[in-house]
Protein backbone atom coordinates (compact mmCIF):
# COMPACT_ATOMS: atom_id res chain seq x y z
CA UNK A 1 0.00 0.00 0.00
CA UNK A 2 0.69 3.93 -0.12
CA UNK A 3 0.87 3.49 4.13
CA UNK A 4 4.08 3.67 6.63
CA UNK A 5 6.05 0.90 5.71
CA UNK A 6 8.61 -0.48 8.31
CA UNK A 7 12.27 -1.79 6.98
CA UNK A 8 14.61 -4.80 8.83
CA UNK A 9 15.65 -2.29 11.10
CA UNK A 10 12.59 -0.95 12.67
CA UNK A 11 12.46 2.45 11.09
CA UNK A 12 9.31 3.71 9.37
CA UNK A 13 9.09 5.32 6.21
CA UNK A 14 6.22 7.17 4.22
CA UNK A 15 6.14 5.51 0.44
CA UNK A 16 3.11 7.70 -0.47
CA UNK A 17 5.80 9.82 -3.08
CA UNK A 18 5.19 12.69 -1.57
CA UNK A 19 9.07 14.19 -1.70
CA UNK A 20 9.82 16.57 -3.74
CA UNK A 21 13.04 18.69 -4.03
CA UNK A 22 12.48 22.05 -1.92
CA UNK A 23 13.83 25.14 -4.13
CA UNK A 24 15.85 27.38 -1.85
CA UNK A 25 16.14 31.42 -3.56
CA UNK A 26 19.28 32.64 -2.02
CA UNK A 27 18.78 36.73 -1.47
CA UNK A 28 22.26 38.42 -1.58
CA UNK A 29 22.71 40.81 0.80
CA UNK A 30 23.88 44.51 0.49
CA UNK A 31 27.24 45.65 1.01
CA UNK A 32 29.51 48.44 2.16
CA UNK A 33 32.56 49.29 1.10
CA UNK A 34 34.77 51.77 3.00
CA UNK A 35 37.62 53.33 1.44
CA UNK A 36 40.52 55.65 2.81
CA UNK A 37 43.23 57.03 0.62
CA UNK A 38 46.60 58.22 1.99
CA UNK A 39 49.41 59.51 0.63
CA UNK A 40 53.53 59.48 1.18
CA UNK A 41 55.24 62.56 0.58
CA UNK A 42 58.93 61.49 0.81
CA UNK A 43 58.05 57.88 -1.65
CA UNK A 44 54.96 60.04 -3.88
CA UNK A 45 53.08 56.83 -3.44
CA UNK A 46 49.52 56.84 -2.50
CA UNK A 47 47.18 54.38 -0.73
CA UNK A 48 44.35 52.99 -1.08
CA UNK A 49 42.37 50.88 1.25
CA UNK A 50 38.91 49.24 0.95
CA UNK A 51 36.71 47.01 3.52
CA UNK A 52 33.86 45.33 2.30
CA UNK A 53 31.34 44.23 4.67
CA UNK A 54 27.09 43.03 4.41
CA UNK A 55 24.89 44.54 6.47
CA UNK A 56 24.95 41.72 8.91
CA UNK A 57 29.17 41.58 9.20
CA UNK A 58 29.91 39.29 6.55
CA UNK A 59 32.94 39.94 4.81
CA UNK A 60 33.33 40.55 0.78
CA UNK A 61 35.59 38.02 -1.18
CA UNK A 62 37.25 38.09 -4.20
CA UNK A 63 38.51 41.33 -6.02
CA UNK A 64 38.16 45.16 -5.53
CA UNK A 65 39.16 47.43 -8.37
CA UNK A 66 40.67 50.77 -7.19
CA UNK A 67 40.72 53.81 -9.93
CA UNK A 68 42.82 56.52 -9.23
CA UNK A 69 41.84 60.07 -10.67
CA UNK A 70 43.49 63.16 -10.63
CA UNK A 71 39.68 65.45 -11.02
CA UNK A 72 37.93 64.27 -13.98
CA UNK A 73 40.92 62.01 -15.25
CA UNK A 74 41.65 58.78 -14.78
CA UNK A 75 45.07 58.08 -14.12
CA UNK A 76 45.44 54.17 -13.06
CA UNK A 77 43.48 51.03 -12.18
CA UNK A 78 44.89 48.24 -10.09
CA UNK A 79 43.05 45.12 -8.59
CA UNK A 80 43.33 44.21 -4.48
CA UNK A 81 42.60 40.87 -2.76
CA UNK A 82 40.15 40.91 -0.37
CA UNK A 83 41.90 38.71 2.53
CA UNK A 84 39.25 36.85 4.85
CA UNK A 85 38.43 39.95 6.93
CA UNK A 86 37.09 41.71 3.28
CA UNK A 87 39.97 43.94 3.08
CA UNK A 88 42.27 44.67 0.57
CA UNK A 89 45.32 47.21 -0.03
CA UNK A 90 46.97 48.68 -3.21
CA UNK A 91 49.88 51.12 -3.81
CA UNK A 92 49.85 53.23 -6.56
CA UNK A 93 53.61 54.80 -7.01
CA UNK A 94 54.46 57.85 -9.04
CA UNK A 95 52.19 60.54 -7.71
CA UNK A 96 53.99 64.25 -7.66
CA UNK A 97 51.97 66.12 -9.33
CA UNK A 98 50.21 69.06 -7.17
CA UNK A 99 46.36 68.62 -6.68
CA UNK A 100 43.77 66.98 -5.15
CA UNK A 101 43.66 63.29 -6.29
CA UNK A 102 40.52 60.34 -5.35
CA UNK A 103 40.86 56.71 -5.30
CA UNK A 104 38.00 54.93 -5.70
CA UNK A 105 36.83 50.93 -4.77
CA UNK A 106 34.03 49.49 -6.58
CA UNK A 107 33.43 45.71 -5.42
CA UNK A 108 31.31 43.72 -7.96
CA UNK A 109 30.07 41.67 -5.38
CA UNK A 110 30.19 37.44 -4.80
CA UNK A 111 27.98 35.13 -4.14
CA UNK A 112 26.70 36.38 -1.18
CA UNK A 113 27.06 40.12 -1.50
CA UNK A 114 25.56 43.26 -3.71
CA UNK A 115 27.85 45.18 -5.13
CA UNK A 116 29.20 48.43 -3.58
CA UNK A 117 31.49 51.03 -4.17
CA UNK A 118 33.12 53.51 -2.15
CA UNK A 119 35.28 56.78 -2.16
CA UNK A 120 38.52 58.78 -0.65
CA UNK A 121 40.24 61.65 -1.18
CA UNK A 122 43.80 63.41 -0.78
CA UNK A 123 45.82 66.26 -1.73
CA UNK A 124 49.39 66.43 -2.81
CA UNK A 125 51.16 69.52 -2.05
Amino acid sequence: GNGPCKNAAGTTTLKDGSAKAAVVTVTKDRSKTRTTAAYKATKHLAKGKAKVKGHFGLAGHGKVKFILKKGHHKLAAKRGKLNKRGIAHVKFKHVTKHGRYSITAKFAGDKALKKSSGKATFSVR
